[in-house]
């Protein structure tokens, strides 16, 4: 599992249950990213890309093993894997 990304942006998303939150460090704000659907469904683990130019996108991964990649600025799914 890892259930905490810290971000070059500043971020840290962080995994509780089925729901990914986002903490910004430089403003103190925390932000309700998502919560999965299902009711097995749970977050297994986050990832802020290394070489992500807007760095604005996380990958999830999730306990039905697929892949979600998140636009943190516009709060919404853009793929799953």
């Amino acid at each position: 599992l890892n259930l905490i990304s810290w971000g070059q942006n500043n971020i840290v998303a962080a995994a509780l249950g089925s729901s990914v939150y986002l903490w910004n460090a430089k403003t103190g704000d925390i932000n309700h990213l998502f919560t999965l659907q299902g009711r097995n469904n749970t977050v297994s683990s986050v990832r802020w890309p290394k070489k992500d130019a807007d760095e604005k996108h996380l990958a999830v991964g999730t306990s039905e093993g697929l892949i979600e990649v998140w636009d943190t600025v516009a709060l919404r799914k853009v793929r799953t894997m």
